[in-house]
C-alpha cells in the first residue's frame, strides 16, 4: 500500500517546474534591453544572444521515476520516516512548501538514506531557488542511487542554475548515458551545450529530444514542450549560421502555439537581419497583439518604421513608452514627434 501511495505522489509531482527544461531564450532585438514578454513561458535561463523558449517549458516526465516501486531498494523504510514523507507530499499538494520541507527533513532524520526524501526535498529547494541546498540534497540522492537518470538530470539543473554550467553538463551527460530515451535529459543537455557554444552538439540533442517527444501521447503539456524545443533548436541553428532552418523551426513552434508571442518576435528578428522589413513588421504586429503588455515589439516596430512611416512609428513608440521607463525611448518618441509635426 505504501508503495502505491509513493507512486501516486510521484505522478502528482513529476510535472513540477523542477523538471523545466533549461533552454535558451529568444534573441532580444539589436540595441534593446533584455525585456521579457508578459506572457506565460516555458523555461528559463539564457545565454547572451538567445531567443526565448520560455521558462524552461516543463520537461516531459522522465521515463522511469526515482520514486517508483520497481526502483526502490529492497530495504524496509521505518514507518516514522514514511509518515513524515507522506505528510510532506500532502503539504505540497496543499501549497504549503515550508511545512513540506520540514516534513522531508524529519523523514531524513528518521532514515538518512531515504532516496525519495532527498530527491523531493532537492526538487522543492530548486523550485524555491535554494540552489546550494538543492545541490546538497540531490548529490545525496545520486550517491544513494547512482544509476538513477532522473536524479542526475535534476542535479544537473540545480548546478546549472547555480552558475556551474560544466558541472551541470556532466550530470546531464550521465543522465543521457543512463537513459537515452529521456527527452528531459536530452533537452537539458542540449541547453548546457548551447551555453558552452557547442551549437552542433546542442542541435543534435534538441533533435533527439524532439524525436522522443513525438513518441509520447500528445497532451497539451507535451505539445507545449515540443513547441519550446523547436524554439530552442531554432536559437541554436541561428547561432550556428543556419538561418533558413531556424526560421522553419520558429514556424513549427507557431503552428503548435499560435497564441505565443515569442516565436513571432524571434522570427521578426531573423527577418530584420535579412533586410526583409515587410515580414519583420508583420511578425512584430502579431507579437504585439498577442502580448499587449510587452513593450519590446512596439519598440522595434518604432525603429523599423522610423523612416518609412514616422506616424505609425510614433504611435508604436507612445504605446511602448506607456509600458516601460527608458530614457532612450523618450528620445526616440521626441524625434518621431518632430518628424510628423
Amino acid at each position: 500500500m505504501n508503495q502505491v501511495i509513493v507512486l501516486l505522489a510521484w505522478l502528482t509531482l513529476i510535472f513540477s517546474p523542477a523538471f523545466a527544461q533549461d533552454a535558451p531564450k529568444p534573441q532580444p532585438a539589436p540595441g534593446l534591453s533584455n525585456q521579457q514578454p508578459a506572457v506565460p513561458r516555458p523555461a528559463t535561463p539564457a545565454p547572451q544572444t538567445q531567443p526565448t523558449a520560455t521558462a524552461a517549458p516543463s520537461a516531459p516526465a522522465p521515463s522511469a521515476s526515482p520514486a517508483s516501486p520497481e526502483k526502490q531498494d529492497k530495504v524496509v523504510i521505518p514507518a516514522a520516516a514514511e509518515r513524515h514523507f507522506h505528510e510532506a507530499i500532502a503539504f505540497e499538494r496543499d501549497g504549503n512548501p515550508e511545512n513540506a520541507i520540514d516534513e522531508y527533513k524529519d523523514a531524513l532524520k528518521e532514515y538518512p538514506d531515504y532516496f525519495q526524501a532527498h530527491f523531493y526535498l532537492g526538487r522543492l529547494y530548486l523550485d524555491r531557488h535554494g540552489y546550494a541546498q538543492a545541490i546538497t540534497e540531490l548529490k545525496a540522492a545520486v550517491q544513494l542511487r547512482p544509476e538513477d537518470s532522473d536524479a542526475h538530470d535534476l542535479l544537473g539543473l540545480a548546478l546549472k542554475r547555480n552558475h556551474d554550467v560544466r558541472g551541470g553538463l556532466a550530470e546531464y551527460q550521465e543522465a543521457v548515458r543512463l537513459n537515452p530515451r529521456s527527452s528531459s535529459a536530452q533537452s537539458n543537455l542540449a541547453g548546457a551545450l548551447y551555453l558552452l557554444r557547442d551549437y552542433p552538439g546542442a542541435i543534435q540533442h534538441y533533435r533527439e529530444a524532439l524525436a522522443l517527444l513525438a513518441k509520447l501521447k500528445q497532451t497539451d503539456q507535451v505539445r507545449s514542450d515540443v513547441a519550446s524545443t523547436h524554439m530552442n533548436l531554432a536559437s541554436a541553428l541561428d547561432d550556428a549560421g543556419k538561418t533558413d532552418e531556424a526560421i522553419a523551426e520558429y514556424k513549427e513552434a507557431i503552428q503548435l502555439q499560435p497564441k505565443n508571442a515569442e516565436p513571432h518576435y524571434n522570427l521578426a528578428i531573423l527577418y530584420q537581419r535579412r533586410k526583409d522589413t515587410t515580414s519583420a513588421v508583420a511578425e512584430l504586429h502579431k507579437a504585439a497583439k498577442l502580448a499587449p503588455d510587452w513593450p519590446t515589439p512596439h519598440i522595434l516596430l518604432a525603429r523599423l518604421l522610423k523612416d518609412s512611416d514616422p506616424k505609425a512609428a510614433f504611435d508604436e513608440c507612445v504605446v511602448a513608452d506607456g509600458l516601460t521607463e527608458d530614457a532612450k525611448l523618450h528620445d526616440l518618441c521626441g524625434e518621431l514627434q518632430k518628424k510628423i509635426q
